[in-house]
């Protein structure tokens, strides 16, 4: 399957703090996917409509009665069309870098 979430940049980046990914667990959060109050995230009604910006209309997002705080959490296999590449870096023999899509790294 294509644009798998183990290959997403957002698999694993916790929407709240950003720098601090998970590692760990077989269904990890999805940073791609707003959730209400996350990271400025406007908070969406149940017809994805947000009183905050009227205009605004995802493509997905994450809706919990409570208003408080929601993620979604996905297993590696799931995929979906927000899909974007992460880019990682490879450090090779000689001291030189170079960027590849995580997709596309093999041992």
């Amino acid at each position: 399957m294509k644009n798998r979430c183990g290959d997403c940049k957002y698999w694993g980046v916790r929407p709240h703090r950003p720098e601090e990914r998970e590692i760990e667990g077989t269904h990890r959060v999805c940073g791609g996917v707003p959730g209400p109050g996350v990271n400025g995230a406007p908070y969406y009604n149940d017809r994805g409509e947000s009183p905050e910006n009227p205009e605004s209309r995802p493509i997905a997002y994450v809706l919990d009665a409570s208003d408080y705080h929601a993620v979604l959490r996905c297993r590696e296999d799931f995929g979906c069309t927000l899909f974007e590449a992460e880019e990682i870096t490879r450090y090779h023999g000689d001291g030189t870098t170079s960027k590849i899509k995580r997709k596309d790294f093999r041992f």
